[in-house]
């Protein structure tokens, strides 16, 4: 019996070439945000760029974190949109990524009683006695307090207004029966002050 000779590729493969940085991840807790990214041993150098949402990228801030996966960003301003990019430089090719999709994330706080913690911080008293139900909702929520309503935003993951509504009295219900499945954040003015609760949208 005569077998046919098969040829093995012994090519090594070429060196990755010089991949973005990947899997950004933003935590945050009242007015710091960590950041988390994947790392490559090629990588020289690594730069984060960070700034309100609303201001072109050319006027963030920009640290070097070379040698790092995870970085703090502190003392950011209460009740603001941030977002955050980051490049690399590899050593293999001397070749730059570009900047990173820009991941959003929010920092929060909750002004009645002077408090200023962010919506997975501690609770003030304003917070405690405002309630939104049901959540996660499908058709209508409806928003509860012991303090005198102004007005309800709706705000995507993302920093943009969705929904903007007068109101009064201690109770109101506002219709989601459009918006899609995911996680918004509602801001709920009172006379006195202002909080922001998580709210999930499940289709």
């Amino acid at each position: 019996m005569v077998y046919p000779i098969v040829e093995v590729d012994t090519t090594v493969p070429p060196v990755s070439a010089c991949d973005p940085i990947a899997n950004v991840q933003v935590t945050t807790s009242g007015t710091s945000a960590t950041v988390t990214w994947d790392g490559f041993p090629h990588y020289s150098r690594v730069l984060l760029r960070y700034g309100k949402r609303a201001q072109p990228q050319s006027q963030w801030t920009e640290i070097d974190v070379t040698g790092n996966t995870l970085y703090t960003l502190a003392d950011l301003q209460p009740v603001s949109f941030y977002s955050v990019t980051l490049k690399a430089e590899c050593d293999t090719s001397k070749k730059e990524t570009p900047w990173s999709e820009p991941v959003t994330f929010y920092v929060g706080t909750d002004t009645a009683g002077g408090g200023t913690e962010g919506i997975e911080g501690g609770e003030t008293l304003l917070s405690r006695l405002t309630f939104l139900q049901p959540n996660p909702a499908r058709d209508e929520v409806t928003v509860t307090s012991s303090f005198n309503l102004t007005a309800i935003d709706i705000w995507t993951a993302d920093g943009v207004m969705v929904y903007h509504g007068e109101r009064s009295g201690h109770d109101t219900s506002v219709d989601v029966s459009w918006l899609r499945a995911g996680t918004y954040i509602v801001t709920i003015h009172t006379h006195n002050g202002t909080t922001h609760k998580r709210l999930l949208i499940a289709r």
